[in-house]
């Protein structure tokens, strides 16, 4: 029953022997300045989350409810530490919304009020990790016909590289969702879809990784959730970490999708050697060709361009294989 879709993978891993292209990329540009009152204003908005933040802890108030509204305060901070997450001045001015948006939350909260968990549509909502305590923020979805009553099913998207990403962008993205389709987000199939953050830019390894599973079980406490029907999706950099993410969990995923998604591994790292201490880890993460047999039992569909100049142009690893049973996932 699997044949197809599981020859289709193995064949495909085998031709992703191509490194990823590494664009030559000239210095950074300077980071925006904020004025001495740009500063105030937002040093004085984080002030007031944290203290909002601080008393909701004290009530003991829903941790999950409580992340939803410090992850604003985090991501105030770190364009303070980091500003050259404002991208350009635009972003200055942009961002202060996204700390307003926050506030909002925490006045309602107070209130014992919590209306946008429940609201449909796009939305930003956090957790506390358990790796290292930190408040993570993850992308919610949540369909017109979503019935809390009955077990939905669930897609996890995988974002691709965006070189100006950042926790203030990320919420910003979900804040105000572009009007136009694109590859960032999946369709609307009536479908609950976490878009995991990942830690930025890191394919999802490592904390990125951990990431992924702390947030579906956060999806899986605030809403219901069919977890024999939780499908995997990534594009670009987000289909390099779906593929190890498949085929080392493929027990997790009723199905996986793979976009555009190459691996750096066997030619990368064999070209530079590394101590042992390195080898092992990278090998686990990159050398995904080990795990292909693990496809077997997972219908999985991967497709790129003709023109993606990231797979070998060799062989028959384009296209698309079919996902067994489609209409019932």
């Amino acid at each position: 029953m699997m044949k197809r879709s599981t020859l289709f993978a193995i064949g495909l891993i085998v031709e992703f022997l191509a490194p990823l292209a590494i664009a030559q990329r000239g210095p950074a540009p300077p980071p925006p300045q904020l004025t001495p009152e740009q500063k105030s204003q937002y040093q004085s908005k984080i002030d007031e989350l944290d203290a909002i933040v601080k008393d909701l802890q004290a009530r003991k108030v829903n941790e999950d409810l409580v992340a939803d509204v410090e992850i604003y305060a985090k991501a105030g901070k770190w364009l303070l530490e980091f500003p050259q997450g404002f991208g350009n001045p635009q972003g200055i001015a942009t961002y202060v919304g996204v700390l307003d948006q926050g506030l909002a939350r925490g006045r309602q909260l107070q209130k014992g009020q919590s209306p946008w968990v429940m609201e449909k549509g796009r939305k930003v909502l956090g957790y506390y990790s358990a790796l290292d305590g930190s408040v993570q923020p993850m992308g919610v979805t949540i369909p017109d016909s979503y019935d809390a009553g009955k077990p939905d099913r669930l897609y996890v998207w995988l974002h691709g590289r965006n070189n100006g990403l950042t926790e203030a962008s990320f919420i910003n993205g979900f804040r105000n969702p572009p009007q136009f389709p694109s590859t960032a987000y999946t369709a609307d199939a009536g479908q609950l879809t976490l878009d995991c953050y990942g830690r930025g830019n890191n394919a999802n390894h490592q904390a990125g990784e951990v990431d992924i599973f702390e947030s579906i079980a956060a999806m899986q406490r605030r809403f219901k959730i069919d977890n024999d029907r939780i499908i995997l999706r990534g594009f670009s950099l987000g289909g390099a970490a779906a593929w190890h993410i498949a085929l080392q969990y493929p027990d997790r995923w009723a199905a996986a999708e793979i976009g555009a998604g190459t691996y750096p591994g066997r030619l990368m790292y064999a070209a530079t050697p590394f101590p042992a201490y390195q080898q092992g880890p990278l090998h686990i993460y990159e050398n995904i060709i080990d795990w292909a047999l693990n496809a077997t039992n997972l219908p999985l569909a991967g497709h790129d361009g003709d023109n993606d100049n990231q797979v070998a142009t060799v062989g028959a690893g384009r296209g698309a294989a079919p996902a067994q049973n489609r209409g019932q996932l």
